[in-house]
């Protein structure tokens, strides 16, 4: 009997390989996809094998007290910018290499300064890529940042400084936030530049900043606590008193009971 072919999943949802169904299955699927058995520190990855749908299976890395704080690190970085930037319309942030994941391509739909015009008037570009780096020496060092199409700002050359916004506790969304509002001109700093050109502009044309004013932090879920609708605001009257009209008082006996909606 032909048994069932299953495909291969990496960790980033990636294609990997086919294999045949049945018996022995994970290590198959293991040999397979030629996933990492050791990460940077040569400990040991064990992987666990789920079912994301029928016909396939995902090998995912398990996080471990064994795991180098390290990659613990680039997990729990990854996990937060997947639920950061998913859906976000500004920021398209898309992950390479392995799993966890040590580079990422970051897309900004925002206004930035490409190139000045003969009036030293800004030349506006509204999209730009950005390469980030996690190498060995993360999170002790910050990351590699590059962008990678061209923009005129102080603090933007080789790499992006991003030294001002930098500690070994700051995440990688907040990092690539950052970035973003610096694109924008709502960040910079043009007494550490890496252009001292743009530099000396920035300090002349503060007035047109920033470029852009998209808000690139995902709005938090409001949550409401009523249920009767809340009676109207109390006018508040400075100055002599004078002749107050009687309170208004509501024809139906007002419930003791409390209902806790969430909208």
């Amino acid at each position: 009997m032909r048994r069932k072919r299953i495909t291969v999943l990496g960790p980033l949802g990636e294609r990997r390989a086919v294999v045949a169904g049945g018996v022995g299955l994970k290590g198959r699927a293991l040999r397979a996809a030629g996933l990492p058995t050791r990460d940077a520190d040569d400990t040991r990855l064990h992987y666990a094998m789920r079912r994301p749908g029928r016909g396939a299976v995902q090998l995912v890395p398990r996080v471990t007290a064994a795991v180098s704080p390290r990659l613990r690190r680039l997990t729990a970085d990854y996990q937060l910018v997947r639920t950061e930037f998913s859906g976000h319309p500004y920021i398209d942030v898309q992950p390479a290499g392995g799993y966890p994941p040590e580079r990422y391509l970051i897309t900004y739909h925002v206004k930035g300064v490409e190139a000045l015009d003969r009036n030293e008037m800004p030349i506006l570009r509204n999209e730009h890529v950005a390469d980030i780096y996690l190498h060995r020496g993360y999170p002790r060092e910050k990351p590699k940042c590059v962008l990678r199409t061209p923009i005129f700002h102080p603090n933007f050359g080789s790499y992006i400084c991003i030294a001002d916004h930098w500690a070994p506790g700051e995440t990688l969304a907040d990092i690539i936030v950052h970035i973003g509002q610096m694109i924008q001109y709502d960040s910079y700093n043009p007494d550490s530049p890496l252009d001292g050109v743009a530099a000396r502009w920035a300090r002349r044309h503060e007035h047109l900043f920033p470029v852009g004013t998209e808000p690139l932090y995902q709005p938090e879920v409001d949550i409401s606590f009523g249920g009767a609708a809340s009676g109207p605001e109390e006018e508040i009257h400075l100055g002599p008193a004078g002749p107050q009209p009687p309170p208004q008082t509501s024809a139906e006996p007002e419930d003791d009971a409390i209902q806790l909606s969430f909208d």
